[in-house]
């Protein structure tokens, strides 16, 4: 006869923990020209320990028309402009910021 299983074995995590563990979910914010290709506001699933320059990367494959506009955007973070190689953290709100003209 089979054993019984009565659920997870303790000190054990299920398939779905683990998941959650090697991914992260940030959101993004676009600004001017990006809001062309991405809404104002998303939630983006990256690997865990994804840079800033990852999530502007993944991006660019999601819409390569950006390509030239996510190139001259800077990023902040909690109203910090950051540089690329910036971790992510879970829930961080990213803020994509194209340069702007004006008089």
């Amino acid at each position: 006869p089979e054993p019984e299983t009565t659920g997870p074995v303790p000190g054990q995590h299920s398939v779905d923990e683990e998941y959650r563990r090697l991914k992260m979910t940030v959101q993004i914010h676009s600004f001017a020209r990006l809001k062309e290709f991405f809404d104002a506001q998303f939630a983006l699933e990256l690997p865990a320990g994804a840079r800033v320059s990852d999530a502007v990367e993944h991006l660019r494959k999601l819409s390569p028309g950006a390509g030239e506009v996510l190139d001259a955007c800077r990023a902040a973070i909690d109203e910090t402009i950051v540089e690329g190689n910036t971790p992510l953290s879970e829930g961080a709100d990213v803020y994509l910021l194209p340069p702007s003209s004006g008089g």
